[in-house]
């Protein structure tokens, strides 16, 4: 078999939901194009949203492979499939616990796999060296040998995105983090129209997974789902529905840098916020700007 090589951050079947049209291919994609500043809004194909080419690939002095085959797609995203699929057919409510589990999984490694998040996942010298220290098992000459080879890839990130996801589901390393939202509470708002948008970074959260987690999500263009480990989500619900829709989409579009929708209708808004918290993701300017753009009267 060909290896893949369009390696999705967001899974085709995710996006599929903000097509166009039912048998369309394409969704309607706003971003800022870098080198010009200019807001550009444009049909464009799903196969080639939110992807990335060899995204998932290890590269070592010796040769190369790609855990998109071994990992993302069957540990994760055909797991990920069928969990989504019933929670954007029935009611969060009453979706089996071990459905909710494989959902709370696969939207944790949704954020996980992010780019942006890989990136942080890069293991620094110290931090390997460290690592390195640690190991009491084994010949020093041995545990030298593997980690300098290990140490030569430029994609040590990508292993530790593969290491993610199995402690994900067996919890050898440490607590999962998904754990957090299946122990939080959890608010599901349905609309009646298409409006919630989706993005290359389509979950938001503030907080630590498995203390004071907040977590949004759009699953659909009517429907996102609120983790939150306290009263949040509750509260949440008594917003009128003008001013849900608004925070749902301003923390859908926070740190993305391109938002999908079935239609342009919501141009003005992406245009004004796509991004607003690239480069200050802090607490205090995340209820700042929510605060302050719920009250105004822009869309």
């Amino acid at each position: 078999m060909n290896k893949p090589v369009n390696h999705h951050f967001v899974p085709q079947h995710f996006l599929s939901a903000w097509a166009i049209g039912k048998e369309s291919k394409k969704l309607c994609r706003f971003k800022r194009i870098e080198h010009t500043g200019k807001f550009e809004v444009k049909n464009a194909s799903i196969k080639h949203s939110a992807n990335i080419k060899n995204l998932y690939e290890m590269i070592f002095p010796d040769g190369s492979f790609e855990i998109e085959s071994t990992h993302v797609t069957p540990k994760l995203d055909e797991v990920g499939y069928k969990a989504l699929n019933s929670v954007r057919g029935a009611d969060y409510a009453i979706i089996p616990t071990s459905t909710k589990k494989d959902l709370a999984f696969y939207l944790t490694c949704l954020e996980a796999r992010n780019p942006s998040v890989l990136e942080l996942m890069e293991l620094s010298e110290e931090e390997f060296l460290s690592i390195k220290k640690s190991m009491t098992q084994g010949s020093k000459d041995s545990i030298d040998e593997v980690f300098s080879y290990v140490g030569s890839s430029p994609t040590k990130s990508v292993m530790a995105f593969a290491l993610f996801i199995v402690n994900e589901l067996t919890g050898f390393q440490s607590k999962p983090f998904h754990h957090g939202l299946l122990n939080a509470n959890v608010e599901e708002f349905n609309f009646d129209t298409d409006c919630l948008l989706t993005s290359d970074y389509p979950t938001f959260r503030m907080g630590h997974y498995n203390t004071d987690v907040l977590f949004s999500v759009a699953v659909t263009p009517r429907k996102a789902l609120v983790y939150s480990a306290n009263e949040f989500a509750q509260l949440f619900e008594l917003l009128p529905k003008d001013e849900k829709i608004k925070i749902i989409n301003l923390l859908t579009v926070a740190k993305a840098k391109s938002a999908y929708s079935n239609n342009d209708d919501l141009a003005p808004f992406v245009e004004e916020h796509l991004g607003w918290a690239i480069g200050n993701s802090s607490q205090a300017h995340i209820q700042q700007y929510i605060l302050k753009n719920i009250t105004s009267k822009s869309r």
